[in-house]
């Protein structure tokens, strides 16, 4: 599924085939600019890749802790794409099956919200995963270096590892400076820092 223009998740003319993408679709955002908001409450894909400078996914305004599931990996490599686990105020939750990547000049943050309202990233599956972030990406807070209670740099809400892979460690983690704002939950995972 490719993103045709901005929009919801939910709407099929956001996407170009005309459909709403499910579990089984890998989804590539790749137009320039475009902003998709997800929408309902269980949405998700197989693959995420956000390959348009300045792309962006986040959620939809939303007073529920919706969660967003990809089944597989997830690339946001370009300048400017933006991952956003909240909708502005709230943290949401996202479930990553597969290898983590953020590419110089991409954002992923998910250290907004407070108390049930956290950001929450968990990386689950059965195989071992990579999570990579590249020194010149930008994690939590949008201006580097700058710690507000609305932008913290480097910053991620709750770190969550349910992966069930025997290897140890089954968590493979390339990404320097990084600090949990809430918690870190590991009741399967064994992270190699």
């Amino acid at each position: 599924f490719a993103c045709l223009h901005s929009g919801l998740w939910s709407q099929p003319t956001t996407w170009d085939i005309g459909k709403v993408p499910t579990l089984a679709d890998n989804v590539v955002l790749d137009n320039d600019g475009e902003i998709v908001c997800i929408d309902s409450r269980f949405s998700g894909c197989n693959d995420l890749t956000l390959a348009g400078t300045n792309t962006k996914l986040q959620f939809a305004l939303s007073s529920t802790v919706d969660e967003f599931i990809v089944n597989n990996d997830v690339n946001v490599s370009a300048a400017g794409a933006q991952l956003n686990i909240h909708d502005g105020t709230n943290g949401k939750y996202i479930k990553v099956g597969g290898n983590f990547n953020i590419g110089a000049g991409a954002r992923f943050d998910c250290q907004k919200g407070f108390s049930g309202f956290t950001g929450r990233i968990n990386f689950n599956g059965t195989v071992v995963k990579n999570v990579t972030i590249d020194p010149a990406a930008l994690i939590g807070g949008s201006t580097t270096q700058a710690n507000t209670s609305s932008n913290m740099f480097n910053v991620i809400g709750t770190l969550e590892v349910t992966n069930t892979a025997t290897a140890n460690p089954n968590i493979l983690w390339n990404a320097d400076g990084i600090r949990i704002k809430n918690g870190f939950l590991i009741p399967t995972g064994k992270i190699s820092i």
